[in-house]
């Protein structure tokens, strides 16, 4: 097509609708017209919303310390998912990300294409904290950005992170709520970075109640939605209930998502955020139970889908770390009689597991941190 009598503008089109980003980075030495089209950021974002109709893969997120020094390893682990999803090799790219001195535990997240690794934010511990988004797709620097709670703020300050890309803009977003964990009366802020402005602002409008509580471990995104398994205290009824509270990354505004009685009053512990073919699922331990949210902010509308049987005797349901696109479930499962853990896929239909054999996890210092439905874009590649 390149030196053709082709338009630009037509072969453009056909370009744009390639889905191999590595291919489409490859191309750029085409021409000198090929290689001005693809790093245009109006192509970047067209391929971007294209690539939301491209068949999905898994992306499968661990980490383990690195020995003698504070680092964290991070690895992504891009699956193909389709009918060889068990058994296939997997590519396994790695990036460094310093840890805080403290270890306080980390988070991942994945949107649009892009892997934002975050950690639980405190003051009082008086250490620096990083964000880092990067595209496992490309070979690209990743982009740090600093997610500390200043010190002007009072002493036990602390407060959760949330990262998400606009559909609208295309613009990826962190968002970082704190206060001070010893005086409830004290609002929450709420502070916006945007990654085209560099800046961080507040949101002073439409806050979280103030005596809800988030609870780091439990944030997925989906869908421009950012979500955090919370605790909100009913005055009326005297007792803690648990709830999921909502904010949509293109208005910027927060919803409160409640649970059906038999989840809110679960043990917390007991209930796990996920996604599952487009929707926010809570999964019940130690039955694991899986609810469908039918319509997002709407009070209850939760229906129970199925449960996950334990794969066999000698075996432990360690955790549910995500969904196939199929709607299958990711599973890991210890087994005390070889000692070894793996990830498995269960039909729920069958009630049956099949085993995950590209990836191994077997390692006592690897930790699975996420796994998402995840597809190939060019985000970050100008950057």
């Amino acid at each position: 097509m390149a030196g053709s009598s082709m338009p630009i503008e037509i072969q453009e089109e056909i370009i744009k609708r390639i889905p191999d980003v590595k291919s489409l980075v490859r191309f750029r030495s085409v021409s000198k017209a090929w290689k001005s089209v693809i790093d245009s950021p109006s192509f970047v974002n067209d391929h971007t919303r294209q690539c939301q109709h491209h068949p999905r893969h898994q992306l499968v997120t661990y980490g383990r310390w690195k020995s003698l020094v504070h680092d964290y390893i991070y690895s992504s682990a891009v699956v193909d998912d389709d009918d060889s999803f068990c058994q296939q090799e997997v590519m396994r790219p790695t990036i460094l990300y310093p840890a805080p001195a403290d270890g306080s535990i980390q988070r991942s997240s994945s949107s649009h294409g892009l892997v934002c690794v975050y950690p639980f934010i405190e003051r009082c511990w008086e250490t620096t904290a990083t964000a880092v988004i990067w595209n496992p797709a490309i070979t690209r620097k990743p982009i740090s950005i600093d997610v500390t709670i200043p010190s002007s703020l009072p002493h036990y300050n602390k407060g959760v992170v949330g990262f998400g890309v606009c559909p609208r803009t295309l613009d990826p977003k962190l968002v970082k709520i704190t206060r001070d964990d010893h005086d409830y009366t004290i609002p929450w802020q709420v502070e916006v970075y945007t990654l085209s402005s560099g800046i961080w602002r507040s949101i002073n409008h439409n806050l979280p109640p103030r005596t809800l509580g988030f609870h780091f471990e439990h944030v997925v995104v989906d869908h421009g939605f950012i979500y955090w398994l919370s605790t909100y205290f009913d005055d009326e009824f005297q007792q803690e209930l648990n709830m999921i509270m909502s904010f949509d990354v293109t208005t910027e505004e927060f919803v409160l998502v409640y649970l059906p009685d038999s989840l809110a009053t679960y043990r917390l512990v007991d209930v796990v955020l996920s996604t599952r073919m487009d929707s926010l699922v809570v999964i019940e331990k130690p039955c694991y139970g899986v609810w469908k949210m039918e319509e997002h902010g709407v009070t209850r509308t939760f229906t129970k889908l199925f449960h996950i049987r334990t794969p066999a005797e000698e075996t432990v349901l360690d955790r549910v770390h995500g969904f196939r696109n199929n709607g299958e479930p990711i599973i890991e499962v210890i087994n005390h009689q070889l000692q070894n853990r793996g990830l498995y896929a269960y039909e729920p239909l069958l009630g049956r597991t099949i085993k995950f054999t590209g990836i191994d996890i077997d390692k006592e210092e690897e930790l699975i941190k996420c796994v998402t439905s995840y597809t190939e874009t060019l985000l970050l590649f100008d950057q």
